[in-house]
């Protein structure tokens, strides 16, 4: 889910968030935090956006048995976008 703000006409802000099962392990909960934010100047266009998404990885991912101390392990992502764009 998520959301955007015009702000002045010219500048976009986005953000937003979800909580999803993995498709490769739908016991595997993973979280997306987005951030974007766009500029527009009439014909040209700017977009920066930034995702971050987090997962825990069960046992069941591993080649080799986990320990005591490995019950949860985390999976960080970070993606970020630069998009520019003309019309014409």
């Amino acid at each position: 889910a998520g959301v955007e703000h015009t702000l002045l006409n010219l500048v976009r802000l986005r953000y937003g968030f979800g909580v999803e099962p993995l498709a490769a392990n739908p016991s595997v909960q993973a979280v997306d935090v987005g951030l974007g934010v766009g500029f527009d100047a009439g014909v040209a266009q700017i977009d920066v956006g930034l995702m971050h998404a987090r997962s825990i990885i069960g046992p069941g991912d591993f080649t080799e048995p986990l320990t005591g101390d490995d019950l949860k392990v985390y999976e960080n992502r970070t993606a970020m976008a630069v998009t520019f764009s003309r019309g014409f």
